[in-house]
């Protein structure tokens, strides 16, 4: 009985690797119309910039943008971070934002990083950054103030402005 086993395991495993192989040629035309060709990295950014626009464009348009931002918070003291925030967002460009494709949004990026003023864009993006910092710890400071002083403490600081 075991030996009976033995080869109808035996005929199955023969019958299961020759049926995996198949020369008719409807089956193999059949399997390679199913399979779509995967879009190449040169098709996939032709793709995003056809979407987004030319990536050098992209960087000098926001070079501009960014530059000017970077002026306007400069001139604005009353501004909040939260506001500045909402500005800078929707000054970016669309080219700039990324999309649900991961990979046409990595091929992009390094078309960006390879336009001359890219580095221009970097480095007006970083002093944007520090200055949105520095206003993100002014006004943390003063709310730390704010909640020092209680009822007390603002009577003394009334008192010694009346004082002088």
């Amino acid at each position: 009985m075991k030996t009976n086993n033995v080869w109808m395991a035996l005929a199955v495993c023969a019958m299961f690797a020759l049926g995996c192989e198949s020369s008719d040629p409807s089956v193999e035309a059949a399997a390679e119309v199913q399979a779509p060709a995967m879009p190449t990295d040169e098709e996939l950014l032709e793709a995003a910039i056809a979407e987004r626009g030319e990536p050098c464009e992209c960087v000098a348009e926001n070079l501009e943008a960014m530059t000017g931002f970077l002026a306007a918070i400069d001139g604005d003291n009353a501004a909040t971070s939260q506001e500045l925030n909402a500005r800078l967002s929707d000054m970016l460009f669309p080219c700039l934002r990324p999309t649900n494709d991961p990979k046409k949004d990595s091929l992009y990026s390094l078309a960006i990083g390879r336009c001359a003023q890219f580095q221009d864009l970097t480095s007006v993006m970083n002093s944007v950054k520090t200055k949105m910092q520095e206003r993100v710890e002014l006004e943390a400071s003063k709310d730390e103030t704010l909640q020092k002083i209680d009822g007390k403490g603002a009577k003394d600081i009334l008192d010694k402005l009346k004082a002088s």
